[in-house]
């Protein structure tokens, strides 16, 4: 059996490897010691031996077995070599009792790579296994300007207070809203129940986000996925939700989600288009209610009276064929049920004017495909 699966192994290795020599990109694993040429390393830490996110070994500590292995970590020497023949005899004993041993490894910016036990790594990763045992000595870097470098520094405080490792973000300060969301102080020691919750929801979560092709966007993590998840959807109502219903929750936003891993830039037009502009819509004759958010009154800001202005000159426009009001709310607090209610009044058009009540947006306008929910925000560079 090992000699198919050796094979198996290989032939996804092949895939890589043709893969990344047609992007041009090289094709086998990365090696620290040409990555760290450039790098200060301020000092090393040793973490001990743990559980190691197996996605995050992605390559080796020195040049000396790279070429044996894609850059996916499958082997690329043929059957018969004295490689495959112990690339082998460790994936027998792995599915007889298991690979116990742990590699070793060095870690840097949160990602692994191996000192020892490559050909382990190689068949930890071909079973499918999510984890893998390691000792790990951690390699950090002068903190500077770089965000990659200050995102990392983010990770380390999250960490020493956690001791997840498997949460990795792209954007600076989502460690600390991270911990916002499931109700934890930056420097506030996790507890093993709270580790295990969190682990529990997360795994639910990523095996939606799979579901729904997730792992096709290429623009975010499914972690930065999880973060604006969370922040529609509060993880004290999440963290026991089943994939299916995170699933259902994933399929309501999902356009937000794509959006956000475009990443596309805020273009602010001065002169309205005349294909897509808002007045051409409320033409339509389907158009009869159309109502403004405001977070605070008129008076009391001199951007909402000039919205309060605009929603006047509507219904003078018009000569009374739109019915345009106005409504206050409180960001947070009862912003979300009064845009539902006004959806359940029939409101066409809805303008929510402070950029706080984007959540709100986003999470009511799904389920109102009948209302045109629009926020007036250059913190997004989309509308909904």
């Amino acid at each position: 059996m090992a000699y198919d699966d050796y094979l198996k192994a290989q032939k996804l290795a092949l895939k890589a490897y043709k893969s990344k020599t047609l992007q041009g990109s090289y094709p086998y694993l990365p090696v620290l010691d040409e990555i760290l040429s450039h790098v200060h390393i301020e000092r090393e830490e040793n973490l001990g031996t743990i559980n190691i996110p197996a996605k995050q070994v992605i390559g080796t500590s020195s040049a000396g077995r790279t070429q044996a292995f894609a850059c996916n970590f499958m082997p690329l020497l043929n059957y018969g070599s004295e490689f495959s023949v112990k690339w082998s005899l460790l994936y027998d004993a792995q599915i007889q009792e298991g690979i116990h041993t742990p590699i070793k490894v060095y870690e840097f910016l949160n990602k692994y790579y191996v000192v020892e036990g490559n050909k382990r790594t190689s068949v930890l990763k071909y079973v499918g296994s999510p984890t893998i045992p390691a000792e790990v000595i951690r390699k950090v870097p002068r903190l500077t300007d770089d965000p990659d470098i200050q995102i990392y520094y983010e990770f380390m405080d999250f960490y020493r207070n956690s001791k997840i490792n498997y949460v990795v973000f792209t954007r600076k300060g989502s460690y600390q809203k991270l911990c916002q969301y499931v109700g934890k102080g930056e420097d506030e020691q996790w507890s093993e129940d709270d580790c295990m919750n969190f682990s529990s929801f997360h795994v639910a979560f990523y095996n939606a986000y799979k579901a729904m092709g997730g792992n096709e966007l290429k623009g975010m993590t499914e972690d930065d996925a999880m973060l604006f998840y969370l922040s529609l959807y509060p993880y004290s109502e999440s963290m026991e939700k089943l994939s299916g219903e995170i699933k259902k929750d994933l399929a309501k936003i999902w356009q937000e989600i794509v959006t956000l891993a475009e990443d596309e830039p805020v273009e602010l037009l001065t002169v309205p288009n005349t294909e897509t502009s808002m007045i051409k819509k409320m033409q339509s004759p389907k158009v009869h209610k159309v109502a403004f958010v405001y977070d605070v009154k008129p008076s009391e800001s001199d951007w909402i009276y000039g919205q309060e202005m605009g929603r006047k000159h509507i219904i003078d426009a018009f000569h009374g064929d739109i019915d345009a009001k106005a409504f206050i709310a409180k960001p947070y607090e009862d912003d979300e049920e009064i845009l539902r209610k006004l959806c359940e009044e029939g409101y066409d058009i809805i303008f929510a004017i402070a950029p706080m009540f984007v959540r709100a947006c986003i999470k009511i306008a799904p389920l109102y495909p009948n209302t045109k929910i629009l926020n007036c925000s250059l913190n997004s560079p989309h509308a909904r």
